[in-house]
């Protein structure tokens, strides 16, 4: 996969998803917020083996109904994110370097921040011991199997997270936000596209 290099050195993504999004450059923090409060420090990439992918990412909630496909690459420099709509149009970029995180967005999405998106990543397929560092203090992850779910420090479900796949490769992630309303769908394209050849 192509590296990518954003016009604005982008890159931020879920943040205020009900917010409304204007287009340019944004970023200057590693801990971007997600809905209802959870604000999650995005660890090094060094967490995890080198990768890209292709996904398509389906969020959905009150007032929101967004597709895209992303194109993430992983490696020990950073992680970085195109999202394009289905109809290839690039809509967002974004780039976290292992210590900054930049976004540039072409329109308005949706309501959805980058580097939320990026956030969602780690929080899903990031080891365990990682995310927890990235939490705030008194939030627990609790992981069994394919299964995660980040609980608040008063011991409330902010996050659902159910992994299909292998820890090698997951290739559907659905996760829950209950108190927000929201759900998003992670499909891996190149494991679709391969069972379509079978």
């Amino acid at each position: 996969m192509k590296r990518v290099t954003p016009a604005c050195m982008a890159l931020p993504l879920l943040a205020a998803l009900g917010a409304t999004l204007l287009g340019g450059c944004t970023g200057g923090t590693r801990c971007p917020a997600l809905p209802d409060g959870l604000r999650y420090c995005l660890q090094e990439s060094a967490a995890v083996t080198p990768f890209d992918t292709f996904q398509s990412i389906h969020v959905e909630g009150p007032g929101i109904d967004l597709r895209l496909i992303a194109a993430l690459e992983v490696d020990r420099d950073g992680m970085r994110m195109v999202g394009l709509t289905p109809m290839g149009q690039r809509v967002l970029e974004t780039v976290f370097d292992n210590h900054t995180l930049r976004t540039s967005i072409v329109g308005d999405e949706g309501g959805v921040d980058a580097g939320a998106l990026l956030a969602l990543v780690q929080l899903a397929l990031w080891p365990a011991q990682a995310v927890r560092a990235g939490l705030p203090a008194a939030w627990q992850l609790d992981e069994t199997d394919g299964l995660r779910r980040v609980l608040r420090d008063d011991g409330r479900t902010e996050l659902d997270i159910a992994r299909t796949g292998t820890a090698s490769r997951w290739t559907a992630i659905d996760l829950s936000l209950p108190a927000a309303g929201l759900r998003v769908r992670v499909r891996d394209l190149e494991a679709t596209t391969d069972g379509m050849a079978r």
